[in-house]
Order: structure tokens, then sequence, then C-alpha cells
């Protein structure tokens, strides 16, 4: 029984149901429970103070879609959207287009689908880099299972699951391309990732995370002398830099200026330097200045926020660096289940470690356990670093780098465990790579001999 249990966890397949059952049982209790019913309307009108999912963003990615359809624009007050990109809006327009009245609770059933390839698209990444590892999938199926990833995100229209389910699935088509040296699955692997590139602004330099990736499978897979595995890995790593930067193209086109979204700007004023600001006594100062980015827009916004930026960083170093180590905690280590218990009041968020009376809020014990488990994991896979780094898999290591960059920027603005959720397995992988990894085995594990 058990064994057939572990078969079960250990396919792709069987993965996907399980996940899917289980998002669509959450779901389903959401539906049902009445503080689950608020939670899965709108947070607008209304229902915008106080909604339970703290989701006020929904409507940055609702408005542009119905723009969208009321007048062939990806647009928020008239003007096209510099700040959010177009591939969530367009789904959700899609889902408005499509059912109508019933376009919210189709929307949530549809992202299920997408959603749960989360998960068989982390097994066929370990499948690709660590054969060997018969057990593996199954162990890092369970622990996502338990620390809430992906689940916990069922009934968010928020992009964190969406860009991350697509994000890997592209990856883990890319490593099966290499593998099975397969130009249709190239083109999948492509096209996949072209559509994470429009959900979240950060895809720009993924090309190298691309190359790097996929010739380090060529390797393991002793297939880098193949005549079409270079072709192919070349072709992908240009349409993947194309596509990447397709937010940065638009914003060009319509505000002249190449860059993905005003989020960096955003959140170095407002998040970062800003609390410096307000922490070092100068709020009637950030107050002013708060006025004066909500007062411009566009490319005349970005400018003011990054000048502003600078000058506080330069004036307060120490702040500064003490607010950066307190988003990465908050990033870091902010259980996933915190978006889900949020709903029915028993959850905080790190940035609630406080409580109004300013005394130490009880419900931070119950995260604790997480704590602990997220600092093995990110010990593990410090150590699988050093090894890699002595081993001279320096191939492997450059595309890492690149590819938590997202995560690294993050620390800018806080905003908890959703920042992390697109690295997670990745992370998870090469730390269980390292925990288990037999005494003999040479990095990062056995290589593969010919067949």
């Amino acid at each position: 029984m058990m064994a057939r249990l572990l078969s079960i966890c250990s396919s792709c397949r069987g993965q996907y149901f399980i996940a899917l059952f289980l998002m669509a049982a959450l779901l389903g209790c959401l539906y049902v429970l009445p503080q689950g019913q608020v939670s899965l309307t709108l947070p607008d009108g209304d229902n915008q103070v106080g909604h339970p999912w703290q989701g006020s963003d929904v409507m940055t990615y609702v408005e542009p879609a119905r723009s969208f359809l009321e007048t062939g624009v990806f647009a928020r007050n008239g003007v096209p959207d510099l700040h959010r990109t177009v591939g969530y809006p367009a789904f959700l327009a899609l889902m408005m287009w499509a059912f109508g009245d019933m376009w919210l609770p189709m929307a949530y059933i549809f992202q299920l689908l997408i959603f749960a390839s989360f998960f068989p698209a982390v097994t066929l990444v370990i499948q690709s880099w660590f054969p060997e590892r018969e057990n593996l999938p199954s162990v890092v199926f369970g622990i996502l299972l338990l620390n809430g990833a992906a689940l916990a995100y069922t009934g968010l229209l928020l992009t964190d699951l969406f860009f991350s389910a697509l994000l890997m699935a592209g990856i883990a088509a890319g490593l099966l391309a290499v593998r099975r040296v397969s130009w249709l699955l190239a083109m999948l692997h492509i096209g996949v990732i072209a559509w994470a590139a429009q959900v979240r602004p950060t895809l720009g330099l993924f090309a190298v995370v691309n190359v790097c990736f996929m010739v380090y499978t060529a390797k393991r897979w002793q297939l880098l002398h193949l005549p079409m595995i270079k072709p192919i890995i070349a072709i992908s790593a240009l349409m993947v830099l194309i596509a990447g930067n397709g937010p940065a193209v638009r914003n060009y086109f319509n505000h002249g200026i190449f860059t993905p979204t005003n989020v960096l700007s955003n959140g170095l004023a407002r998040y970062l330097a800003g609390p410096v600001l307000i922490e070092a006594g100068q709020k009637d100062i950030y107050d002013r200045k708060l006025q004066e980015f909500k007062s411009s827009s566009g490319v005349e916004q970005i400018e003011i926020q990054k000048k502003f930026a600078l000058e506080t960083f330069a004036a307060y170093p120490f702040l500064v660096s003490k607010r950066l180590a307190y988003h990465a905690f908050w990033n870091l280590f902010e259980p996933h289940w915190e978006y889900i218990l949020n709903v029915f009041g028993s959850g905080f968020y790190l940035n609630q470690i406080l409580d109004d009376n300013g005394q130490l809020n009880k419900k931070i014990v119950w995260g604790v356990g997480f704590w602990l488990g997220y600092l093995l994991i990110y010990g593990f896979f410090l150590v699988f670093v050093i090894r890699a780094l002595l081993q001279g898999e320096f191939v492997f290591l450059v595309g890492l780098v690149f590819f938590l960059m997202p995560l690294l920027a993050s620390f800018m603005n806080g905003q908890g465990a959703r920042m992390r959720l697109y690295a997670e397995p990745i992370l998870l992988i090469l730390a269980c790579v390292e925990f288990f990894r037999p005494g003999k085995e040479k990095f990062p594990s056995a290589l593969l001999k010919s067949k």
C-alpha cells in the first residue's frame, strides 16, 4: 500500500490530480464558509476596506481587463498601464468575455487547472537534473504540500501562483526538450515562458537562465555533442530573450521608456526609502514626497521616485540595511498558510509581529516550526551552492544566480511568502539533494552512465 502511494506521489499524473483535488477542496471550503465567500469576491466598492484577502492589488489586474474589453487597450484611468503587464489581465478579460456575469467563479476554476501543473513541473525538473534520485519527487511534493506552496493561493486573483506555475512548466518543457531532443517541446517551452513573461515583468534576463539550465541538463544526460542540441538551446534562448523583454517594448511604445514596469521605482521609493525616512523621524518630508509621486505619472514619476530613493539611501545607509534585512526575513520565512489563515482571522503577516499595543503578537508561535524548516532548507541550499562552486559547476551556478535575482530584488519591498513562491521549488530541490546526498557521491550526484 505504501509503495503504491509513493508511486502515485512520484508520478506527474498522480501529483497533478492530487494537487487539483486538494485545491478544489480548499476552494470549496472557501465557497461554503461565510468568511471564505467574502474572500472570493472582488475587493472593490463597499468590500474594499477590510477585505479578508487584503488583496487590493486584485483591482489593478481587473481594471485593465475591463478596459481591454471596452476599448481594446489594457489601461487604467484611460492610459496604457505602465504598472501591470498584460498577461494576467488578458486571462481575466478572456474569462469576462467567455462567461459574462459568471466570469469570477470560472476564473477560479480555470486557475486551478493551471495551478495544479506547478507540482508535476517540479517533478520533471528533478527527473531532468537528478534522475537517480527516485524518491526525491515524492519528498519534494510532500514538503510543498505541507508548507502550503500553491495550495494557500487557491482562492486568490493575483499573479503569484499563476506566474510560478507557468514558469515551472516552461522550465520543465525546456529541460524535456533537451532530454528528448525535441523541437516540439522546445516550441512548447518558448510559448509557456513567453506567456509567463507577460504575466510578471521579471524575465528580461531569463535567457541566461534558459541557456545555463538547458546546457547543464544536456551535460547531465551526455547529449551536448548531438548536432540538434545546440540549435535547440540557441533558438530557445533567442526567443525567450525577445519574449522576456516584451513588457519593456510595450512600455517603450506607449510611454517612451524601455522598462517592463514602474514596480522597481515604486518599491525603492515607497516601500524602502519611505519607511526609512519615517523611522528617521522625517515623516512630514515623506508625506510631501508621496503627494509629489501621486501627482506625477509615467516616466516623470519613475525619475522622481528613483532620485528620492537614491538621496535617502545615501543619507541613511544603516537604516536602509536594517530595512532590507527586515524585508528579507519577511519574504524568506513567512509561511504560505498565512494567506488562508488570514481569511478566518487566525493568521498574521510578518510585518505584524507587534500588535496594536506594541506587544508581541501571540499568533507568532504557530509559525516557529515553519521558520525552523525554512532555516534548514536555506542552510542545505547554501551547502549545495558551496559544493557546486568547489566542484566547478559554474554554468549551473550562473543560471541559478540569474534565476534568483527577482527574489533578491523583492527584498526592497517585502510583501511576504508570495515573493519567493516562484523560486521555492528550486531552492527546495537543491536543499534536499544535499540533505540526502550519499557520502561517496560526487557533486551533485553520480553522473549518468550512457545508455
